[in-house]
C-alpha cells in the first residue's frame, strides 16, 4: 500500500491542519504589529548603495544563511530544541498520549530539523538600528565614511493587501536578545503542536500508524515558517548593543518566486520601496566622511525633490 501523502490527510485532519497554520499566521501577524516602529529607525551603509537605493527605490535584501554572524540562526535552534526537550519532560506526558507526542517531538530535536528548514525555506533580510550608533557605524556604515538613512514609522507600516505580490509579503522583526525572550517565543508555536496533537487524539481523528506520521510531517511543515522566523528575530546577549530591526521576505528554496540574485554568493533579492522617498526622515554623514560629503548628499537629494530632507552630520567615532 502507498504511503499516506501529507497534503492529503481527508478532510477532517485537512481542517484541522488548516487551522494550525491559520493560528501561526495570526501569532505572526500580531507579532508583526507588535514590532512595528514607533520612530525613526536607521539603515547604515556605503555613500554609493545609499545612491543606488534612492536612485533605483529598492533595497537590497541578503538571505539569512550568509549573514555576518555564522552562529546567529544555531542560538535560535538550539533554544527551539531546548524548548522542545523540556516539553518532553512535562509530567503530563503520560500514557498513550505522551507516547504519540513522543514520536513527534523526538525527530525534531535532532539536527536535522534544521536542516530541513534550511533545504526548504529562507528569509531576505534588511537591517536597520537606533540613531548615530557607533558600533553600527564601524561595521556597517564604512567605518564611519558612510551615511545612515533614517526612515519614518510609516514606512514600517505597509497597509493590507489582499493576495500580495511575494515581494510584499514583508515581516517587520524587532530583534529579542537573550535565551528567555528565544524561549518565549518558541514556545508559543511548539506548545500550540503539542496542544494540537492532545486535542486531535483524544478526538479520535488521530487513529495512529501512518495516518499519524503523515499529520505529523504536514505539522512539521507547517511550523517551518514560524519557528524560521522565530531563529531570524532571536539573538544572544553578546548582541543586544544593536537594537535591530528587520524587514525579512519569505522565500522558498525549490521554487523562489522571486529573481535570486548572486546565487554562488552572498545571495541577495531586490524589493522595490514605493514609499521609500515619501519615509526619508533624514540623512545623516559620517563622522569621518569627507568635508564634501555634506554637500555632495545634498545635492543628490535635490536632484531627486527631496530638498526638506534634514542632513546631519556624526558625532559617534
Amino acid at each position: 500500500m502507498a504511503p499516506i501523502d501529507p497534503r492529503n490527510l481527508g478532510p477532517a485532519l485537512e481542517k484541522a491542519a488548516a487551522k494550525f497554520r491559520a493560528n501561526s499566521d495570526k501569532r505572526m501577524a500580531r507579532r508583526n504589529a507588535a514590532d512595528a516602529p514607533k520612530g525613526t529607525l536607521f539603515h547604515y551603509t556605503t555613500e554609493t548603495a545609499f545612491e543606488s537605493m534612492l536612485s533605483t527605490e529598492e533595497f537590497w535584501l541578503t538571505s539569512i544563511y550568509h549573514m555576518d554572524d555564522t552562529e546567529e540562526l544555531n542560538f535560535g535552534f538550539d533554544v527551539c530544541s531546548s524548548v522542545l526537550r523540556s516539553a518532553l519532560e512535562r509530567s503530563d506526558f503520560s500514557g498513550r498520549t505522551g507516547q504519540v507526542l513522543q514520536l513527534f517531538i523526538e525527530p525534531l530535536i535532532e539536527t536535522s530539523f534544521r536542516e530541513e528548514i534550511r533545504a526548504l525555506i529562507e528569509f531576505y533580510s534588511f537591517s536597520f538600528g537606533i540613531r548615530d550608533d557607533p558600533k553600527q557605524w564601524k561595521r556597517y556604515g564604512d567605518t564611519g565614511n558612510g551615511v545612515a538613512i533614517g526612515l519614518s514609522p510609516e514606512f514600517f507600516r505597509p497597509l493590507p493587501i489582499e493576495n500580495p505580490k511575494p515581494e510584499e509579503r514583508i515581516y517587520v522583526g524587532r530583534v529579542a536578545y537573550g535565551e528567555r525572550n528565544a524561549r518565549t517565543r518558541h514556545a508559543r508555536v511548539v506548545h500550540s503542536a503539542i496542544d494540537f496533537i492532545k486535542r486531535e487524539y483524544r478526538a479520535g481523528t488521530i487513529p495512529g500508524g501512518e495516518i499519524a506520521q503523515a499529520l505529523f510531517g504536514r505539522l512539521v511543515a507547517e511550523m517551518y515558517c514560524e519557528v524560521l522566523w522565530n531563529c531570524v528575530t532571536t539573538k544572544s546577549d553578546s548582541w543586544k548593543q544593536q537594537n535591530e530591526t528587520r524587514l525579512l521576505v519569505l522565500s522558498r528554496m525549490k521554487s523562489p518566486e522571486l529573481p535570486i540574485q548572486n546565487t554562488h554568493g552572498r545571495p541577495y533579492v531586490k524589493i522595490p520601496q514605493p514609499i521609500l522617498k515619501r519615509c526619508l526622515h533624514e540623512v545623516m554623514i559620517g563622522s569621518k566622511a569627507d568635508g564634501n560629503s555634506e554637500k555632495k548628499v545634498r545635492l543628490f537629494l535635490i536632484d531627486h525633490g527631496l530638498s526638506e530632507v534634514p542632513v546631519t552630520r556624526s558625532s559617534a567615532l
